[in-house]
């Protein structure tokens, strides 16, 4: 981090801190420099129950011509609430996500056509096998943050299930 360079604004990347982009009819925002897109909560709920072709059509728009970047583990912020989100991994997928309880879910780039992909494959196997299953990493308290622990795992819930 440049030092004064302060915490990233409401509404920008939460790894490049360019403004987002608002995606009209999917509940989606890009960020136009690193190609990642954060997904609002009705859109995290989409990609568990049917192949969204528009979202899919905003994850291949986003992320074309751009290098995943490298993630330092460390937690990002929410591009909304600016809170800590948590990290989930999505063994099926081969990535990790970062999930805001109150929010949506942000995408690195590519991260969101994975997901996508790997819960159609799930659908189109009949559900034989397992579900694509997030698996929780350690939570990392949100500064100052009135949320706990239980809306994480409501959000999980709601996003990874497959009723």
């Amino acid at each position: 981090m440049v030092y004064r360079e302060g915490p990233t604004p409401a509404g920008s990347c939460p790894r490049c801190r360019e403004t987002l982009e608002p995606r009209e009819g999917v509940d989606a925002k890009v960020c136009p420099t690193c190609g990642g897109v954060f997904a609002g909560l009705e859109a995290s709920q989409r990609i568990v129950r049917a192949f969204d072709r528009a979202l899919m059509g905003v994850a291949f728009e986003a992320s074309l011509g751009k290098a995943k970047p490298r993630d330092s583990g460390m937690p990002v912020s929410c591009p909304e609430c600016l809170l800590a989100m948590q990290k989930i991994r999505i063994e099926s997928a081969a990535c990790e996500v970062d999930a805001c309880p109150a929010h949506g879910t942000w995408f690195d780039t590519h991260e969101l056509e994975h997901v996508i992909r790997a819960y159609e494959a799930f659908r189109r196997r009949g559900g034989r096998a397992a579900p694509p299953t997030p698996a929780r990493a350690p939570m990392v308290p949100p500064r100052e943050s009135p949320r706990d622990a239980s809306l994480v795992d409501q959000l999980v819930d709601a996003m990874f299930s497959d009723s």
